[in-house]
């Protein structure tokens, strides 16, 4: 479907960041605001804006009437979602592939296989992506303490419905496991709106590491190296590094095969993340898939210099604000090799309390510091202006508004 027109259905420093993109590539823009966000920075960038309702998010940027209306009033083609929102939200993407707009991002079918963890699991496996040992749903304690024998302690229990270390859990013995799964199956059913849960193997003293990878709709798919998030509170992720110090040349290799033969697997398009554990013996398993672009995609986008909030082209054929770096399309070859990247480190800062910032915001923006001992930024990377410079070989990208809060 053709199309010249975006609507970035977002706010803040992504809708900055997209709409900048789209400019790059030729697309006129139409920005979306609630009442609250009408002055905001990010409104300046766009060709055209449209009030979509009052700071509410649920009657503003979670109204997807609202802002389908806005589509058709200012003729855009496209909706980008950016993160958050609806960004992983199948029906409302769905509602939107139905509109006869395209979605900047993948299809309505994939997103709602990759967020379903056990159905995940299954298309990884059937994919030739290592698994750990894990269960299929688990309907009751009693049934639980079953499967839980045979995967064996300890284990993590895991809400079937989403992921984003919701409602996961470490169970060590038997004794630990009735409370687990209360509180996993209340949560997922709190959260996801699903209440099932799975058992899935511990791998202790494992490391997080995520492959970027991009798609488009002519079956060119593309990795753009990995990232390495370890380093978390209550599994929410603190540091993002790239290139992952644990990971060589041979490793990422087939990190990356794996990571695109599960996009391939599924007919996936856009922006994605495949997350995997990796072992201390240096052999990784399948996580989860993330169907959106990630809040530290900066980081690779700082380490390849490499646009990926808008590439690759949708079916129309648009040319991509990039072009993929020689080689990044053949599984055989790294596109990331060291010479070729500057690596990076990003802190996702949080706040003392749970509510965000002293306001209970959670305000932030991306900064660029050196690396020697310094805690202050000295200088700083405008989202609005995308202006970024690395003068050393390291650097650290910091989004804070507080203390880090251990």
């Amino acid at each position: 479907m053709p199309f010249d027109k975006v609507l970035v259905a977002n706010r803040g420093e992504i809708a900055a960041r997209v709409l900048r993109a789209c400019r790059e590539s030729g697309l006129r823009t139409v920005a979306v605001c609630s009442e609250a966000d009408r002055d905001s920075p990010y409104t300046r960038l766009a060709d055209e804006v449209r009030e979509i309702g009052p700071a509410k998010v649920a009657e503003s940027y979670l109204n997807l009437d609202r802002i389908l209306e806005a589509a058709r009033a200012t003729g855009a083609g496209a909706i980008h979602p950016g993160y958050g929102f609806f960004a992983e939200n199948s029906a409302l993407v769905r509602k939107i592939e139905e509109a006869g707009l395209a979605f900047i991002g993948p299809s309505s079918a994939s997103i709602a296989l990759m967020g379903d963890k056990l159905a995940a699991r299954r298309t990884a496996t059937e994919a030739g992506v290592p698994m750990l040992p894990g269960t299929e749903r688990v309907d009751g304690v009693e049934e639980a303490r079953r499967l839980a024998a045979e995967v064996g302690f300890p284990l993590v229990l895991k809400p079937a419905g989403g992921g984003g270390g919701i409602g996961m859990a470490i169970v060590r013995d038997a004794a630990g496991l009735e409370r687990a799964y209360t509180t996993a199956s209340r949560l997922g059913e709190l959260t996801f709106g699903n209440p099932a849960v799975y058992l899935e193997a511990l791998l202790p003293e494992a490391r997080h590491v995520e492959v970027q990878l991009i798609a488009d709709d002519h079956g060119h798919y593309v990795h753009l190296g990995e990232r390495e998030c370890s380093l978390q509170r209550r599994y929410q992720k603190l540091i993002e590094e790239a290139p992952s110090p644990a990971v060589d040349d041979a490793l990422r290799r087939a990190m990356a095969e794996a990571a695109l033969r599960l996009a391939r697997a599924i007919g996936y398009r856009n922006a994605g993340t495949v997350e995997f554990l990796l072992g201390p013996d240096r052999r990784f398993y399948f996580l989860e898939m993330n169907t959106r672009i990630q809040v530290e995609h900066p980081v690779t986008e700082m380490v390849r210099s490499t646009t990926t909030r808008c590439w690759p082209s949708s079916s129309s054929g648009i040319a991509t604000a990039r072009r993929p770096p020689p080689g990044c399309g053949e599984p055989s070859r790294s596109c990331w090799s060291r010479a070729s990247v500057r690596p990076a480190i990003c802190c996702l800062g949080s706040s003392r309390r749970r509510s965000g910032g002293r306001d209970g915001s959670t305000r932030g923006c991306w900064r660029r510091s050196s690396c020697r001992g310094s805690r202050r930024p000295r200088s700083g990377l405008d989202p609005h202006r995308e202006r970024v410079s690395i003068p050393r070989p390291h650097s650290i990208g910091m989004r804070s508004t507080n203390s880090l809060g251990f």
